[in-house]
């Protein structure tokens, strides 16, 4: 169901015809994909019905929606993610959301996955129980003290299932 099968070690978009209006437009023609497919998968984990393959599927769909408005997605490596042998941690360089909405997509179809989230995300209308229901480690980024402590004390619970 994901393009990344244990047997494919990179991915490369595949060139498309992009639309006028998305071309020309493409926040206003990704927008409103992306936020159905928030609105779908928060309805899902509202009911207790988003798994595991749920949230890979719709990461996979932000990705092929990214793509249908121009943007092109090359990636190298997978095959490191599906040769580990132990538990471990990927850091994201943050430099959007993309690390929180593709990754998983990635990430998933070969490793449990659970992210660090600020504690106002768990507040956004359908974002927030797509969060909840991957078991994140929250912190409030007012105490650094605090937060490092959740990180640790997450961080080694979830490695360590």
């Amino acid at each position: 169901m994901s393009p990344f099968d244990l047997d494919q070690d990179a991915y490369e978009t595949t060139p498309q015809p992009i639309s006028w209006f998305s071309s020309h437009f493409p926040t206003l023609a990704y927008y409103p994909r992306f936020l159905s497919v928030v609105v779908k998968a928060g309805a899902l984990a509202k009911r207790d019905q988003y798994n595991a393959q749920e949230w890979s599927l719709s990461s996979w769909q932000v990705l092929r929606d990214l793509e249908a408005v121009g943007v092109r997605v090359s990636i190298e490596g997978i095959q490191n993610i599906a040769k580990l042998e132990s538990p471990c941690l990927i850091i994201g360089n943050h430099m959007s959301t993309l690390e929180t909405t593709v990754l998983p997509g990635i990430i998933r179809p070969h490793r449990k996955v659970s992210f660090v989230v600020k504690a106002s995300l768990l507040k956004v209308p359908f974002f927030k129980h797509v969060m909840r229901s991957r078991d994140p480690v929250v912190v409030g980024r007012t105490d650094p003290r605090t937060d490092l402590k959740n990180m640790l004390e997450g961080g080694v619970d979830r490695l360590k299932s």
